[in-house]
């Protein structure tokens, strides 16, 4: 699961961060989408928000594991 994750942190990070690191827009979209929830959100719904992947379905997963 630890490189799973990284792979999903690398996706967040060449997608939303990697063009400019200190842009805020960028920084708000991912507390608005990942960190506001604290954790009653399907995690696959807050990635699907952060990479805008609607198209791939990340949110229709019923788990993590």
């Amino acid at each position: 699961s630890y490189v799973f994750d990284r792979a999903i942190a690398f996706k967040v990070w060449k997608n939303v961060f990697a063009s400019n690191p200190v842009d805020r827009s960028a920084g708000e979209g991912f507390r608005d989408d990942v960190l506001r929830w604290g954790g009653p959100c399907n995690p696959w719904t807050c990635i699907e928000g952060v990479l805008d992947a609607e198209r791939e379905g990340l949110g229709k997963r019923d788990s993590v594991a």
